[in-house]
């Protein structure tokens, strides 16, 4: 995720979510790890059945 695309989701999430605070923020990051592992994970399942074909 580029720099300037993360800066804007977490201005958005600040907004949407309670402003700023150490717990807002690591609502935040957990989000993004969770919706990057998953990307990740269908992306590695993806591979792996291109693999088996």
């Amino acid at each position: 995720m580029d720099a300037d695309a993360l800066r804007e989701e977490a201005l958005r999430w600040e907004k949407r979510y309670n402003g700023r605070s150490g717990r807002t923020a690591r609502q935040f990051i957990d989000y993004l790890e969770a919706r990057l592992g998953d990307a990740s994970q269908s992306w590695e399942t993806a591979s792996k059945y291109d693999e088996g074909a």
